[in-house]
């Protein structure tokens, strides 16, 4: 903490062998800043839930603009030294209250830089506007010109990926068997689904929301269906198995009275 006793006694200082008396007169400042010289955010746009890195960087309010003193004696720092404090606050679009607010006070020794980091992890979609400042508060200055830097993160609701759903009737039967899809109760969390794409296992596909499919021979197929949203995300595949089964017919001669019997 800068001292706000204003000395106006000498302080002795070393150069080589010798004492040396350097007069340093400290007159209040009328109107004290600490420049900001450098600010960054990490993102312009983000998704809810994700971090974005705060820094800001500055310098001391006080410079040395005469004779730089060679030395300064223990426990006289503080007199060279300028309080400040470095802050960002953060506000969301149309909320008068700050969201986020952080801050970092310290004594900076005249000519000196410093710089603050901050994360910030928005819970809400909308436009918030990040304001830096740098505010001097020391005994020698009799006011303070805030500095600021100004920037706007726009934050939105992560986009989620449609879910597929699949069904399929009859699923078991002889061949040539006909089988009706459906995609119904497919949908997606956030948006529309914009496209289906199905596969019937036998090289056979479709885009429709509900096809129909003829399986000509028989064996057990894989129904595939994967739906599109109006964000381009794909859903994972929901398939459903079709069971195509050789059709009823007799053994033998038809004319020996034998006939074939499937048991299901």
């Amino acid at each position: 903490m800068a001292s706000c006793v204003i000395p106006k006694a000498g302080v002795a200082t070393w150069a080589g062998n010798g004492q040396q008396d350097w007069q340093y007169t400290f007159e209040q400042v009328p109107v004290c800043k600490s420049d900001i010289l450098d600010a960054t955010v990490s993102a312009q746009s983000v998704d809810v839930g994700t971090p974005v890195q705060l820094s800001v960087q500055y310098k001391s309010a006080f410079k040395q603009t005469l004779l730089r003193p060679r030395y300064i004696p223990s426990g006289y720092a503080s007199y060279f030294s300028s309080d400040l404090t470095a802050s960002v606050t953060i506000t969301r679009s149309g909320q008068t209250t700050p969201v986020y607010t952080q801050s970092k006070s310290e004594s900076l020794l005249m000519d000196a830089q410093s710089s603050a980091s901050w994360t910030f992890t928005p819970q809400q979609e909308g436009t918030y506007t990040i304001r830096f400042t740098t505010d001097v508060s020391d005994c020698q200055c009799a006011g303070s010109q805030v500095q600021e830097r100004t920037f706007t993160l726009d934050v939105a609701r992560p986009t989620q990926p449609p879910v597929a759903v699949i069904a399929g009737t009859p699923a078991r039967g002889d061949a040539p068997l006909s089988v009706a899809f459906s995609s119904t109760g497919s949908y997606d969390p956030d948006g529309t689904i914009a496209s289906y794409a199905w596969t019937f296992g036998d090289s056979a596909t479709s885009t429709a929301s509900a096809p129909s499919h003829t399986f000509a021979t028989p064996g057990d197929y894989t129904v595939s269906l994967v739906v599109t949203d109006n964000d381009g995300l794909q859903s994972q595949p929901a398939t459903v198995r079709i069971e195509v089964l050789e059709p009823l017919g007799l053994l033998g001669d038809q004319t020996d009275g034998t006939i074939f019997t499937r048991w299901t």
